[in-house]
């Protein structure tokens, strides 16, 4: 996304994005990474902006590649998913960021989805899900409790400790990227992104 929000048509911002993670992976840059060396989005961010910056001057010379292998990766959804995008007057860095958010929220959601799944509880997950996110949901805990055929208090106590492993897992997914002092930082920002 951050690709196409420079200005680059779907292909060139393919060509880009290839090319970013070949440069990446010819020269290791991801084994020198650690949390105490910074935020991953952020190295991410700025060897990109990096990238692209060369990637226009030396495209004058040479476009598409030139003798570089080319790495087949699939960029159709990658483009669905910017079309499908409401035009904003974000920056790439900001769509990036926001792109980041969701990604991690996605992420954590199909996580627990995943455990409430192997419990057979799934259908509860389902409906907490769309209760806690505030969709329109038509009756809200008791409709969901009569659905279920539970209790409106057992519902809500289910409600709560989906809430809690939640917040769980986004920290520990959080502290993956980054050290243990930056992890409120990080949960600050995500949710300055989210609120934007």
């Amino acid at each position: 996304m951050y690709a196409r929000r420079t200005g680059a048509d779907a292909e060139d911002a393919s060509d880009l994005v290839q090319g970013f993670l070949l440069s990446i992976w010819e020269r290791d840059d991801l084994r020198a990474l650690s949390p105490e060396r910074g935020r991953f989005r952020s190295f991410l961010l700025a060897a990109l902006k990096h990238y692209v910056s060369n990637r226009r001057v030396h495209d004058h010379a040479q476009k598409r590649g030139g003798a570089q292998p080319a790495i087949s990766l699939d960029f159709d959804e990658a483009e669905q998913r910017y079309r499908a995008e409401p035009a904003t007057l974000d920056t790439p860095e900001r769509a990036f960021e926001r792109q980041w958010a969701l990604e991690l929220l996605a992420q954590i959601f199909a996580e627990i989805r995943s455990e409430w799944d192997s419990r057979g509880k799934l259908a509860a997950f389902e409906r907490l899900k769309a209760i806690l996110l505030d969709e329109d949901v038509v009756g809200g805990f008791p409709a969901a409790a009569r659905d279920l055929g539970t209790t409106d208090t057992a519902l809500r106590m289910a409600a709560s400790r989906l809430r809690q492993r939640f917040r769980q897992v986004l920290r520990e997914t959080i502290a993956e990227t980054t050290d243990d002092d930056a992890v409120d930082g990080e949960l600050e920002f995500l949710l300055k992104i989210l609120q934007r």
